[in-house]
């Protein structure tokens, strides 16, 4: 949702509710009362108005609280796999891949986005590490095993 919206969802949502504050107090309240305290009522009104939606507006403008790797759907070939599309996987984009063994990420190979599919799913062409063990994976196999990450360019 857009800034904007959360903004006048939130003021919209504050001003019903000080409507009803302001009617039940003209309602209980009588016209002396009112007449001597009209600055007082209005300041306040002003302020339980605008600060509502403005706390609102900053406490919905969380960034996201974790890194979520892209589903690795299929090892195309030797050197391409087909992933689930992210927000952050564009043309072009450099990626790391990296094999978990339990707390452990190992660097296995570097890669780049090639082709942004009109299904959503994202091709990586990548080159394996150069270490042994690296070069003797079988991508297919840990493909469960394995995490993307945005990477540099080698």
């Amino acid at each position: 949702m857009t800034k904007t919206k959360v903004f006048f969802q939130a003021l919209a949502g504050t001003a019903s509710i000080l409507g009803v504050v302001f009617i039940a107090l003209s309602l209980l309240l009588d016209e002396i009362w009112r007449a001597e305290n009209a600055l007082l009522i209005f300041t306040n009104g002003f302020y339980l108005f605008v600060f509502p939606p403005i706390i609102i507006l900053l406490l919905a403008d969380k960034p996201s609280e974790s890194f979520k790797s892209p589903t690795i759907k299929k090892v195309m070939s030797e050197d391409i796999l087909l992933v689930e599309s992210s927000e952050w996987l564009g043309h072009q984009t450099a990626v790391a891949i990296y094999k978990i063994d339990e707390d452990y990420e190992q660097l296995v190979a570097l890669g780049e986005v090639i082709n942004v599919q009109s299904n959503g799913l994202v091709q990586i062409a990548f080159s394996k590490y150069p270490h042994e063990e690296a070069n003797s994976l079988d991508f297919n196999e840990i493909r469960a095993k394995l995490m993307i990450k945005p990477g540099v360019r080698a």
